[in-house]
């Protein structure tokens, strides 16, 4: 099935065989040379560890383990089958996406495995239904993730919707831009304007400096602004140049007690961060 899936893929997409320095240019722009051992056993297990915790919840993940772990020690071979399936998979996907890219270790690279996840809570609710355990536990534990996967289901959902309003973070976001940054200031951004992550402020009224490493930033280049969302604002905080930079305003997403948006690349309602340049 797996042979076969690839043959269609291939078949489908020649241009990927023919050309694939144009079409997966992210495989020449991000080379990844990794190298397979405890680092990226490491990083494997933190990306289905506390990573997958943060987003499935750790109740829904404690009855995946559970019920993938009671399937593939069951008698029934269809349960020992989706076991296997599940378990392989795993391996199988983020191997050959850390081989291509090498940077499948961030809680973002969890986007790939999202049938997968499927597939996990489908093991969550056989083993809540169907273990040994009285009624009243099965019953729990099911209340226990409902109850968890809402407040997380709402802190995405109202992130969702405020990405369209003028509440949003990245509409706020332009909106000081625009009534604190002079027409014909200098505004930094650590990659090219987008709408996932870049406030929509008038770009024809400001100089943009656009920068994909912070480092290779000279002094005679500094902007007086820098704007960044919540996945470049990591890397940018690192860089040599922020000690002339002081937060400005920080807009950030929404958050339910433990509801929050770990997803940092390219979310609806991501946080932004306006620095601005210390005066002379």
């Amino acid at each position: 099935g797996a042979a076969a899936a690839v043959a269609v893929c291939l078949l489908t997409n020649p241009y990927v065989v023919l050309a694939g320095h144009h079409y997966l240019w992210e495989t020449t722009v991000y080379p990844s040379g990794r190298r397979f051992g405890l680092s990226a056993a490491a990083g494997f297990f933190s990306l289905l560890g506390p990573f997958l915790a943060q987003q499935m919840g750790g109740v829904a993940q404690a009855l995946a383990v559970a019920g993938l772990a009671r399937a593939a020690l069951s008698r029934d071979r269809g349960r020992r089958f989706l076991a296997v399936v599940l378990a392989g998979s795993a391996v199988v996907l983020w191997a050959g996406l850390a081989l291509l890219w090498g940077f499948m270790e961030g809680p973002e690279s969890l986007r790939f495995f999202y049938p997968l996840i499927g597939l996990a809570c489908v093991f969550a609710a056989d083993f809540a239904c169907r273990a040994p355990w009285p009624k009243w536990a099965a019953a729990l534990a099911v209340g226990a993730v409902l109850a968890d996967s809402g407040v997380r289901s709402a802190a995405y959902l109202e992130n969702l919707r405020r990405d369209s309003r003028p509440d949003g973070t990245r509409a706020r976001a332009a909106a000081w831009i625009g009534a604190n940054a002079a027409p014909g200031a200098s505004l930094g951004l650590a990659r090219y304007p987008q709408p996932a992550s870049t406030p929509p402020f008038r770009y024809d009224l400001y100089r943009l400096v656009i920068f994909e490493n912070a480092r290779l930033l000279g002094p005679d280049r500094y902007p007086e602004f820098i704007v960044v969302d919540e996945q470049s604002r990591e890397s940018v905080e690192r860089a040599p140049l922020m000690a002339s930079f002081d937060l400005a305003r920080a807009f950030k997403p929404v958050e339910f007690a433990w509801g929050r948006i770990y997803d940092k690349g390219f979310f609806a309602n991501t946080g932004m961060y306006i620095y601005k340049r210390r005066p002379a």
